[in-house]
């Protein structure tokens, strides 16, 4: 299987279009700071078995979903990537963030079945990807028709 979706965008060429969201203006007013960068972005189809990669160990076998977004920004420390999921968890000053944004992701994904993976080095970026599994429903009929 391949990937069913990809695309590489500039953080210059991406924030400009946001301008109009309120939140975004909230994020740029409480935590202001310089934007560049890369971000990659990919949706493909993934086969979980016994042979799967070692986060497949939190899945059970089946079709998944993989969606990654991936930077080429500062990376994450070795000593705080395992906090990250965390409640409160953060890495700003006091009034600059909360430290809910990853864990309240993180139980999103889990309330759908899903996994979140995170790779990280530093000075290289970081790769998030999630996995959510493929539901297969059959279109409803309207009996009524006709």
């Amino acid at each position: 299987m391949g990937t069913l979706f990809a695309f590489t965008i500039s953080a210059n060429d991406l924030f400009p279009h946001l301008q109009d969201v309120s939140r975004f203006h909230h994020i740029q007013e409480t935590q202001p700071q310089q934007i560049e960068g890369i971000l990659n972005i990919g949706i493909q189809p993934v086969v979980v078995d016994e042979d799967s990669h070692p986060i497949a160990c939190d899945l059970n076998p089946g079709d998944y979903l993989k969606v990654t977004v991936s930077d080429n920004g500062q990376g994450i420390a070795p000593d705080v990537i395992g906090r990250i999921f965390d409640p409160y968890f953060t890495t700003k000053e006091i009034g600059k963030g909360t430290g809910m944004g990853l864990s309240v992701a993180h139980g999103i994904v889990k309330s759908h079945d899903g996994v979140i993976s995170v790779e990280s080095e530093l000075g290289k970026g970081t790769s998030c990807s999630v996995f959510f599994p493929v539901i297969e429903k059959q279109a409803v009929t309207n009996r009524n028709e006709g």
